[in-house]
């Protein structure tokens, strides 16, 4: 008996008129192709979170300040706060202890304080470019403040005490010298004092009354008084006592110009007022 060979079932081509019509139909699209590749559906991948939640170590324009725990974007985190260490990944272990604690960035964070700098800096040319030349304001200086400034102030009493009176013996008849000595002035001490603010502020009222004059800066650190020691009724900066002073005035890059301050008894302030 002869061996017989099976040979595999290939599927036949339709040859008939009427099979290959039915074959051709839309409904039977894929009957007509019968070994077309087929594609798997793609899996759907979980997307990534869009925001984190990061606690920030220092004060970030546009963000918030030191402590406060926000939500950004995950690359500026990995690329630019966490080398940097601007701030700080914040687990959800975090999260839960501390609570409902995460705020919405503060976009105008910063923001404000660096438009009020501007504004003080432009404000500050602005001054500069009116403010006069040094030469200038000693020039307006000199011309304008009066050679003296005088100043009430009330006085201190003091109860003058009675000298023991001296034997005759001891009595000795003073010499030719000691009567053609002048006698040194009494110190009389005032409540208060006269500073180089109150002074700053007469010459400031006095400037204010001219056109250019406004426009100097003055200060009491540009007032010094001449003579500053405490037996002559003057104090580092102030004066303690009544009688005339001599001050000097200058702006920053000018020369120095003198003038005198007279500190007076309240009394006489209101005796020549009534007169």
């Amino acid at each position: 008996m002869a061996n017989l060979v099976r040979v595999p079932c290939l599927p036949r081509v339709p040859f008939c008129l009427q099979c290959l019509r039915a074959i051709a139909r839309p409904d039977n699209f894929n009957l007509a192709v019968p070994f077309q590749q087929q594609y798997r559906g793609k899996k759907k991948v979980a997307k990534a979170p869009s925001t984190i939640k990061v606690k920030l170590l220092e004060d970030i324009k546009g963000y918030g300040r030191s402590g406060s725990i926000i939500a950004v974007a995950p690359g500026r985190m990995r690329n630019i706060w966490y080398p940097g260490h601007n701030a700080a990944y914040m687990t959800n272990a975090q999260l839960k202890e501390l609570g409902d604690v995460v705020t919405e960035r503060d976009v105008m964070f910063g923001k404000e304080e660096e438009q009020e700098k501007k504004e003080d800096e432009e404000q500050m040319v602005d001054v500069q470019m009116k403010l006069l030349p040094p030469a200038r304001a000693t020039e307006i200086m000199t011309a304008i403040i009066p050679p003296e400034m005088i100043f009430y102030r009330t006085p201190i009493a003091v109860q003058e005490q009675e000298a023991p009176p001296e034997s005759p013996k001891l009595l000795k008849t003073p010499d030719i010298k000691t009567l053609l000595r002048p006698s040194k002035p009494k110190l009389i001490k005032i409540y208060g004092s006269v500073s180089t603010v109150d002074i700053s502020e007469i010459v400031k009222s006095i400037l204010a009354q001219d056109q250019e004059g406004v426009r100097i800066v003055l200060g009491p650190e540009d007032v010094s008084i001449v003579e500053e020691w405490e037996d002559n009724g003057i104090e580092p900066g102030r004066i303690k006592a009544l009688g005339t002073f001599a001050v000097d005035i200058s702006v920053k890059g000018g020369e120095v110009i003198r003038r005198t301050v007279i500190v007076k008894a309240q009394e006489n302030s209101e005796t020549e007022s009534q007169e």
